[in-house]
């Protein structure tokens, strides 16, 4: 009798302990969930108020990008120590502008995110054509935008990625 209690309270103990691992798991995917999205706003914020974003080829977060070019947010850099990753390195993202603690007093890691503008599609390089409600078409511009949110726990990252469409007037 007193062994199947011990069976009993043993199995309790790690069902509880398993069950609180999975809630801090749970919790530190929404949160980095949370940061990536804030991220994203942030970036496309930026992209449509800003009227000559990427007129030449850029780094700190900022690239255009050919049809041949690997996707900056997969680049990895060989150096001295080994092969980096384009997410660990400072001057080739852009940071998040505002405090993660803000969000949530656990968080320590600021949100980072890259931003690439990529060729404007041969069927829509049509001249002048109408935009209803705004003029003249002059250019499309498309963006990809990559962000990277980290969790409490520093174990989890949480990747998200937009495409945005800025339709320039005269």
């Amino acid at each position: 009798m007193m062994a199947l209690l011990m069976v009993i309270g043993i199995s309790a103990y790690r069902m509880t302990n398993l069950t609180q691992k999975m809630e801090t798991n749970a919790e530190d995917t929404q949160l980095a969930g949370i940061l990536a999205e804030s991220s994203l706003q942030e970036a496309e914020s930026y992209i449509s108020t800003d009227n000559a974003i990427l007129t030449t080829k850029l780094n700190h977060g900022k690239y255009n990008v050919s049809d041949s070019d690997t996707p900056k947010w997969k680049v990895v850099t060989g150096t001295q120590s080994g092969n980096q990753n384009v997410w660990e390195t400072a001057d080739a993202v852009l940071t998040y502008s505002q405090s993660v603690q803000d969000i949530d007093n656990r968080l320590r890691t600021t949100p980072v995110y890259i931003i690439e503008e990529l060729p404007e599609p041969e069927q829509f390089k049509i001249e002048n054509s109408q935009v209803e409600g705004h003029g003249l078409r002059e250019r499309m511009e498309l963006y990809r935008i990559t962000a990277k949110g980290t969790g409490p726990s520093q174990e989890l990252d949480r990747y998200l990625q937009s495409n945005y469409t800025r339709i320039v007037t005269k």
